[in-house]
């Protein structure tokens, strides 16, 4: 006899009807089991909550894994699911990550300036040089019109060199760290951190 049949037998032994027996017995069994679920869902949290912030950042993406939830690292820095609905963006204001929608219409563009978006983009490309050479593909074919500046950017030094040219090959990974592509006029590659796109017919 099992053990749940031998609880039931005592039940009924204590005078309790059989199937008045198995309905006490389901239901402790029940509140058990959920004060298990209670038990390890609050361990859990204070293992989260005495955890390092990396561990923290850490286990949120694995939520995401163990969901079967697909994402990867945008090229600015945002991260973003297989649905492409959901997004979690740096809200500049609020000095957070945030998720946010699509539909989410209401929200007010992040009060970033160009000077500043440039520099996040050129640090996203120097960590993720794969990503962003995909990027950069997936968007600006070969010809594509832009201003490259061979060796470092004007905001670093005024009297940089500067190209108004097109692309002459696709984006690629120069030694598995730099992402890199080729424009007319230039002989060698230059890193895609200094090369902007510029509207075709765009003023020199």
């Amino acid at each position: 006899m099992s053990a749940r049949e031998n609880a039931v037998q005592s039940l009924i032994n204590g005078g309790y009807p059989d199937r008045q027996a198995r309905e006490i017995l389901s239901l402790v069994c029940g509140e058990a089991q959920n004060e298990g679920y209670r038990r390890g869902e609050a361990a859990a949290r204070a293992k989260l909550e005495t955890s390092s912030p990396w561990e923290r950042a850490v286990a949120g993406l694995n939520a995401l894994v163990e969901a079967h939830i697909d994402f990867w690292i945008e090229p600015d820095g945002h991260i973003s699911g297989s649905s492409g609905v959901e997004h979690i963006e740096w809200d500049r204001k609020a000095s957070r990550w945030v998720l946010t929608h699509d539909e989410d219409e209401d929200l007010p563009p992040l009060p970033i300036d160009t000077a500043e978006r440039a520099a996040v983009d050129r640090s996203i490309i120097d960590q993720f040089p794969a990503t962003a050479a995909d990027k950069w593909n997936a968007t600006h074919p070969e010809g594509t019109p832009v201003v490259a500046y061979p060796g470092c950017r004007p905001e670093d030094d005024s009297k940089c060199t500067r190209l108004v040219t097109r692309t002459r090959s696709a984006a690629s990974v120069l030694g598995g760290h730099t992402a890199v592509v080729w424009v007319e006029g230039h002989s060698a590659c230059i890193s895609l951190t200094n090369v902007d796109p510029r509207p075709e017919g765009g003023a020199s």
